[in-house]
């Protein structure tokens, strides 16, 4: 689960860390009362989960009261990257002397934290971990000890950062570490930490993700979720999907197997458009959704249904089934490969409904050659 900027913000406070002046907005009405606390000079962030917002337009500048009304009018109800803007963040513009980067992310190579710092603040962490691996001071930390103050001095002496700051910054980034322990953060940033002219640090932007299995531990950072109607409809169905940029739709019974045929779509010049672990729910009206919600999606050249699994696949094939033939009007091929439990009469199914969109093929891999063949 990803916070939201603002929410992120919020549990930052909790651990010692000085955010702008701000507050959010739903509407714009409550707008003139909010500028007159932080104006003149403010910044509008539309306040969504998804990255690359300040190059998307999505974080507006204003010097004006008028200028504040139209980016907040401008960005609310916006669509985003598959979100819609419902709430936007007002805060006061500062002045700082430098940006710095901090994080937390989750080694999984090497199965522990791993603590980042940067003496250069607003960057894609990704892009600059692989193009410019210098620009980032790393800190492997055994979890069973946690962060070391002698881990912690020597990544603000390998980030090169002045001496006037390295002592804060040394604490905040012991204090950035207990927050991703204590919330069961899989990836926590300051992006950027500005430093401020007397030297003070101030999280200009922030990005919390935490562990969707240790949320049952966590009941503050459920309270704070505030899912999308699609996720929440996913959420009721039971099964996990998560879209990408691609052309093929996936409707896998798990997640191992999901991730086999992404890869072997990739190898046949496909690419996927989500990944999908249907698990339990294939047999309690998880196929169903999982067929609407990829109907919805008018990219998609072709739906593959395919999997491994002891569940009931014939259920799984005549849901999907049953949802095409209440959508005659969506004109996507699909193809259909599972094996498992009861497959030879999900398949007989598949193979017998007479949609001459469904096409039964008797293995995945030969059901993704099947894919990559066809043509928009």
């Amino acid at each position: 689960m990803r916070l939201l900027e603002y929410q992120a913000k919020e549990i930052l406070g909790d651990y010692d860390f000085v955010v702008p002046p701000g507050a959010v907005l739903r509407t714009v009405n409550a707008l003139e009362r909010i500028y007159r606390d932080f104006g003149p000079r403010v910044v509008v962030k539309a306040q969504v989960r998804q990255d690359g917002r300040g190059k998307a337009g999505g974080v507006l500048p204003a010097d004006t009261l008028e200028q504040a009304r139209e980016a907040v009018t401008s960005l609310l109800g916006r669509p985003f990257r598959g979100e819609t803007v419902t709430s936007v963040l007002v805060e006061q513009r500062l002045d700082v002397a430098a940006e710095l980067y901090l994080g937390v992310t989750t080694d999984r190579e090497r199965g522990c934290p791993l603590v980042l710092a940067g003496s250069a603040g607003g960057i894609e962490v990704e892009r600059a971990a692989s193009e410019r691996p210098e620009m980032l001071a790393r800190a492997d930390v055994d979890i069973a000890y946690g962060l070391g103050e002698y881990q912690a001095r020597y990544l603000a002496w390998k980030a090169c950062l002045p001496d006037t700051v390295a002592p804060r910054v040394v604490e905040a980034l012991k204090n950035l570490y207990r927050l991703y322990r204590r919330c069961d953060a899989i990836f926590v940033e300051i992006n950027p930490l500005a430093i401020m002219p007397d030297g003070n640090l101030v999280a200009l932007d922030a990005r919390l993700d935490v562990d969707d299995a240790a949320l049952f531990r966590q009941p503050r950072l459920m309270d704070l979720r505030e899912l999308s109607p699609l996720e929440a409809r996913v959420e009721q169905a039971g099964f996990h999907y998560v879209e990408t940029d691609g052309e093929v739709g996936i409707i896998s019974t798990g997640s191992g197997a999901c991730m086999a045929i992404m890869d072997l779509l990739a190898a046949e010049g496909a690419r996927a458009a989500n990944f999908m672990e249907l698990g339990q729910s294939m047999g309690t009206g998880g196929a169903e959704v999982a067929a609407e919600v990829l109907l919805a999606r008018p990219e998609l050249r072709a739906i593959l249904v395919a999997g491994y699994s002891g569940g009931p696949l014939e259920r799984l094939v005549g849901g999907v089934l049953d949802v095409l033939g209440k959508h005659p009007e969506r004109r996507i091929p699909v193809v259909i490969s599972v094996q498992g439990r009861n497959d030879q009469q999900a398949m007989a199914a598949a193979a017998a409904c007479g949609d001459p969109r469904v096409q039964a093929v008797g293995s995945i891999v030969e059901a993704v050659r099947a894919i990559a063949r066809m043509k928009n």
